[in-house]
């Protein structure tokens, strides 16, 4: 309906944009009403969140993976420092 991947839900839930109903325990599977997505779907301000929360989402993971990056190339020997 929205288009997003099955591992895109567990954002959008953390967003709290999509709320299971009852009481799932949170390692669970989530199980989502079809009538209350396609409401949502239908509701602009909602994708604008959802996009949104798309957006920060990535940007933390790229973020944190280039942090990793840098501190990974800062633990690697500099070739010819001698240490062969």
């Amino acid at each position: 309906m929205i288009k997003c991947q099955p591992h895109d839900v567990p954002i959008l839930v953390a967003a709290r944009l999509l709320k299971p109903p009852g009481n799932p325990p949170p390692n669970g599977i989530k199980f989502f009403t079809p009538s209350e997505l396609i409401e949502l779907v239908k509701d602009r301000t909602w994708l604008a969140k959802v996009t949104k929360a798309f957006n920060r989402h990535w940007h933390k993971q790229n973020a944190r993976k280039k942090y990793m990056d840098k501190e990974q190339t800062k633990m690697q020997p500099k070739p010819g420092s001698g240490t062969d």
